[in-house]
């Protein structure tokens, strides 16, 4: 599930359960791993439980797995005494990989004064296995966290404020397919700039390696710290998410924009078709054809690319385009195709 806030500021409905004090969390292995992250040798031993400083409703709260399944403990699955009420054994799906839990309000509640909409998120538990040294590390982010709201992005980096320019689009946006939410289970608020790229070996893949820079850095404070992928200053939660939601992708969408446009400099138009996603690949297969010894020029007319807005599983920019004195933009998009790769899908 996303991390989403929107839930957490939904309107109190006229039954609401009150839970004060509830500090609703979930446990691995009976540590809260919200303040520091949380190293276990093994992954067959993961045992995840609800716990909070109040008794609470088995029915208030329930458990949302992706990447993973959870199941109930019970006597015959115990991996260690006491384990019973609501714990669960975590199971990876695959070997290496990435997964979540989360506590899931099942009814309107109220937790240390906030509100959470029945389906909101309480705690999100997110779990990285690397099965080259068998040790699962552990991000916890509770609800407070969960409840942050960013401050507002400078205008620069939000891509507005370009009132200067004329825009403009010869091609109309094609509609993006509904499913192209592959190699991530986050959401987030804003796209990385390329400096800001989970890959932060430069090996064109988001990783265990990377996740190892990441979590060097956790919750530190600093300029230019790896895994600051807000450029805030610090490696909060905020940065877990972008991480999360990037798990395993490839290149960053300029990085591939670039090496598009390497490719039709030099009129070799089937390395730049492998940059082009599958269902847009035939229309631009005819139009390379079509002007194959122009393409250089074509290429070199190609500008700056200029975030413009997301939604989940695209990103589009505007490219900027000189003609006598005047500056066009032209939409170029990306999506994230099922392999984690970012592609060409309308420019």
């Amino acid at each position: 599930m996303p991390i989403h806030r929107t839930l957490l500021f939904t309107a109190i409905l006229l039954t609401i359960t009150s839970i004060v004090n509830a500090d609703l969390v979930l446990t691995l292995n009976g540590v809260d791993p919200a303040n520091s992250p949380l190293e276990i040798e093994g992954k067959d031993s993961l045992v995840i439980s609800i716990a909070g400083k109040t008794q609470v409703d088995a029915n208030a709260c329930s458990i949302s797995t992706v990447g993973g399944v959870s199941k109930p403990i019970t006597e015959s699955n115990a991996v260690s005494s006491g384990s019973q009420g609501s714990s669960y054994l975590f199971t990876f799906e695959d070997g290496p990989g990435l997964g979540l839990v989360s506590l899931i309000a099942n009814e309107d509640i109220i937790i240390d004064g906030i509100s959470v909409a029945a389906g909101g998120t309480i705690y999100e538990l997110a779990l990285f296995y690397n099965p080259e040294t068998d040790i699962v590390i552990a991000f916890g982010t509770n609800l407070e966290a969960l409840n942050f709201i960013p401050p507002p992005q400078p205008e620069a980096a939000m891509g507005v404020g370009l009132e200067q320019y004329v825009t403009t689009s010869q091609i109309a946006e094609p509609e993006t397919p509904a499913a192209m939410s592959a190699g991530g289970i986050f959401g987030i608020e804003n796209f990385p700039d390329r400096d800001f790229y989970p890959d932060l070996n430069d090996d064109d893949i988001v990783n265990m390696v990377d996740f190892a820079m990441f979590a060097n850095n956790w919750q530190k404070s600093g300029s230019g710290l790896a895994g600051d992928l807000d450029n805030s200053g610090d490696v909060t939660d905020a940065d877990l998410a972008i991480f999360g939601y990037l798990w395993l992708n490839g290149p960053h969408p300029l990085n591939v924009f670039d090496s598009f446009k390497t490719a039709l400099s030099v009129s070799n138009y089937n390395e730049a078709l492998t940059h082009v996603s599958d269902i847009a690949k035939d229309k631009y297969t005819d139009v390379f054809q079509i002007f194959e010894p122009h393409l250089p020029d074509y290429a070199a007319g190609m500008g700056e690319l200029i975030f413009d807005r997301q939604r989940d599983g695209e990103v589009i920019y505007e490219m900027s385009h000189q003609d006598g004195g005047q500056t066009y933009l032209f939409p170029v998009s990306f999506i994230r195709e099922e392999d984690g790769n970012w592609r060409l899908f309308n420019f």
